[in-house]
């Protein structure tokens, strides 16, 4: 904004909260100011609208395993994947009636 000036000597509290680098889906600072100008509550916004804009992109059914990214580089392979076996359920057994 044009008409506002901060005084950055004087209080050193707000800088924690600021962006140091454009987030990933931005490509321009203009276009993130955008973005977080839009109130997300549901208070300004109807409960279907409200619902959408904070539902994540990502679905995944509890109890899936997520890999990381990155492994550490002393752990072979083979073990990761042994142990990411090892911890998968196994089937439950028929009821029985």
């Amino acid at each position: 904004m044009d008409n506002i000036i901060i005084n950055e000597q004087r209080d050193k509290g707000f800088i924690k909260y600021m962006v140091k680098d454009l987030p990933h889906p931005y490509h321009s600072i203009k276009e993130y100011e955008m973005a977080q100008s839009i109130p997300l509550g549901n208070e300004w916004n109807t409960m279907c609208t409200y619902k959408r804009l904070i539902q994540p992109e990502t679905l995944i059914k509890s109890g899936k395993i997520i890999k990381p990214i990155k492994y550490m580089k002393d752990v072979p392979q083979e073990t990761i994947e042994a142990l990411v076996a090892m911890r998968k359920k196994p089937a439950r057994p028929p009821a029985k009636f």
